[in-house]
């Protein structure tokens, strides 16, 4: 058992508590599950945030709408507005600005990608690379939980996770 206080605090739910767990090929297929279950998640409450958006329009209830747009469907949508902005600044790139601006979004995406080959072999990832390949794959998940929940191509029933 973890001397820690979270292994303390833990050990009133589990059994056993281990703090480090090195990585293995069961991460990748962890993280797999993990862009799964999050595309699955954002298709099913895609289609019942816009029931619920226009019942709280209908009923005056604009704090509640306001939180459904901005703590929702904004942050489901970011994907499409990132690549937006990739595709925008390809044509702005004879702008110095934009140019610079354009170098950071390689980078980052790079560093995503670089990610997922070092996920995949089951690599330990460094910090930078690790928050550019996590908010990278949530977004794509999201993306495609909205595609899936607008043309109602989500499954009902999904395959068990082992």
């Amino acid at each position: 058992m973890a001397k820690t206080v979270m292994g303390n605090l833990l050990s009133q739910y589990f059994d056993e508590f281990r703090p480090f767990r090195p990585r293995t090929n069961e991460a990748h297929l962890a993280t797999k599950e993990e862009f799964k279950r999050k595309i699955r998640i954002v298709a099913w409450v895609w289609r019942s945030v816009w029931v619920l958006l226009k019942d709280s329009l209908r009923n005056f209830q604009f704090l509640l709408a306001f939180q459904l747009i901005s703590h929702k469907i904004l942050r489901w949508l970011a994907g499409f507005f990132m690549a937006a902005i990739l595709v925008s600044n390809i044509f702005l790139l004879d702008r110095p600005y934009y140019r610079f601006v354009f170098v950071g979004q390689a980078i980052f995406y790079s560093l995503a990608v670089l990610g997922y080959i070092q996920d995949k072999k089951g690599q330990r990832l460094r910090r930078a690379v690790n928050l550019a390949y996590y908010f990278c794959m949530v977004n794509l998940a999201a993306m495609l939980g909205v595609v899936k929940g607008t043309l109602a191509l989500q499954k009902p029933t999904w395959e068990k996770v082992r």
